[in-house]
């Protein structure tokens, strides 16, 4: 005659959520069969698991009804906090829990756009993601996130950041060309093949595969240095600055991978 598993009890969780990492990530509260019922990110895994089996009460009586489901939670690593965020909200609409209150509905983190099919296209942050519409790359945090990377990236490779009907009608450059910010390609300052060639540098960038550019541009700097011309010496390193802040790439471990994942699950037996 088989024994009867029982649920865990929340001191046996605790002991478990003690041996957890102190990195930040994303749990998974599971039920007995394995369901999720609560999605949730933390700066610190191991604070935050612990507060859930401690023996103070939490605060909620949803929290304290999930917690009474939960035999088991599993823990997804993530390099930084916002990449938790974003892998949160991924698996909540991926799971849709019954213990998440939030993030069900199809508000989605930013993206940068690359529009298609033009001679000289535009980058724009967006948070709709239309296939066959130009290149997307993303998700960011946050919209202001996504606004640093855009400003970087149009300083950097000298972007035109103006609307189509602005750019189809310019006679001559904006202040932008002026300062030194936009090669201004609406007057054909620049070819559309070496506007295109800035571009297929940005998606580089934008994939993580930008690490031979900023090496040609530490040469570039070296050797203006050497020549003792610190003003083009110092435009590199601001290119090279820009470029690092950028290419900062996400490593979120995609849901569903066994990469970087640890699972907890206990059972007595009587």
């Amino acid at each position: 005659m088989s024994s009867k598993i029982e649920k865990p009890t929340k001191e046996l969780l605790l002991q478990e959520a003690k041996k957890s990492t102190t990195a930040p990530g994303v749990y998974l509260m599971k039920d007995e069969k394995g369901g999720v019922l609560y999605v949730g990110k933390a700066k610190n895994l191991r604070n935050r698991l612990q507060s859930y089996f401690k023996a103070v009460e939490p605060p909620s009586t949803r929290i304290q009804m999930m917690i009474a489901l939960v035999w088991r939670f599993e823990v997804i690593l993530t390099q930084t906090e916002a990449e938790a965020y974003i892998l949160e909200n991924t698996l909540i609409k991926k799971h849709k829990p019954k213990f998440n209150v939030r993030l069900k509905d199809d508000k989605t983190y930013p993206y940068i756009k690359i529009q298609a099919g033009q001679a000289f296209p535009r980058l724009l942050w967006t948070r709709h993601v239309k296939p066959g519409d130009g290149h997307y790359f993303g998700p960011f945090p946050s919209a202001w996130e996504a606004k640093q990377v855009l400003r970087l990236l149009n300083e950097t490779f000298q972007l035109r950041d103006c609307s189509d009907n602005t750019f189809s009608h310019r006679s001559r450059p904006c202040l932008l060309y002026q300062i030194g910010k936009c090669a201004a390609p609406c007057v054909g300052k620049v070819s559309e093949a070496e506007y295109q060639e800035r571009i297929q540098e940005v998606i580089q960038i934008l994939n993580g595969k930008g690490q031979a550019l900023i090496q040609q541009l530490e040469r570039g700097m070296k050797d203006s240095a050497e020549k003792e011309d610190f003003e083009t010496a110092a435009f590199y390193r601001d290119q090279i600055r820009n470029l690092q802040l950028v290419g900062q790439t996400q490593g979120v471990v995609q849901a569903g991978s066994e990469i970087d994942r640890d699972s907890v699950f206990l059972a007595r037996r009587n």
